[in-house]
């Protein structure tokens, strides 16, 4: 049970229009809350574009199930056990997922203006990892274990034979920078209203 006023761990973000958020059943001074346990979008709700709620929902099902006979003896201790194992196993998940928007985001107010600027060396690599797996199946490899929740970006490119792969082929591309197409936010916006002046009946097109 829990008193009136119990807050956990809540925390969101609106980035780009879409919706994510973390809700954790737990503070610092532990559970404030028995009995009730979240799973799926009642722990994280991200948005679509990774594809990733359903995983992510199933594993922590899993968890769930294999623990879930100690819950009747110990509910403190099993709601506590859940929370740390959703921040440790879950939660990066959740965070790629914000930083992700958030950088698509900036790209999509202005992509002009990003394409204008000269790369770093680091967003060159970085937009490589996912332009060079067209070419090589192990940096192809390495992109499917991110995509599909068995390993975080850091982890899967770290090994000596993802780094190796991608300077190889950067090598092989000196021309490669990042490229970012479509209109900026404002000019799709501004076309979007044109077109829906000109098809209303009995309203003059705008000019």
């Amino acid at each position: 049970m829990a008193g009136p006023a119990a807050r956990g761990d809540l925390g969101g973000a609106r980035d780009g229009g879409l919706d994510n958020r973390w809700t954790g059943l737990a503070d610092a001074s532990g559970p404030v809350v028995t009995g009730l346990v979240g799973i799926g979008d009642a722990v994280t709700y991200t948005n679509p574009t990774m594809g990733q709620g359903v995983a992510l929902a199933l594993r922590a099902a899993q968890w769930v199930a294999r623990q879930a006979g100690t819950a009747g003896d110990e509910p403190a201790s099993f709601a506590a056990d859940y929370h740390r194992w959703t921040e440790q196993a879950l939660r990066p998940w959740f965070d790629i997922q914000v930083a992700m928007d958030r950088a698509n985001e900036a790209q999509l107010r202005n992509p002009a203006r990003a394409s204008a600027q000269p790369p770093t060396a680091v967003a060159r690599e970085k937009a490589a990892l996912s332009a060079c797996t067209w070419d090589d199946p192990v940096m192809m490899r390495a992109r499917a274990r991110i995509r599909h929740l068995v390993l975080p970006a850091d982890q899967a490119y770290g090994t000596e034979e993802v780094r190796a792969r991608l300077a190889c082929w950067l090598a092989d591309h000196p021309d490669f920078t990042p490229g970012f197409d479509g209109p900026a936010r404002e000019e799709w916006e501004s076309a979007v209203r044109r077109t829906e002046t000109a098809t209303v009946p009995g309203r003059a097109p705008s000019r």
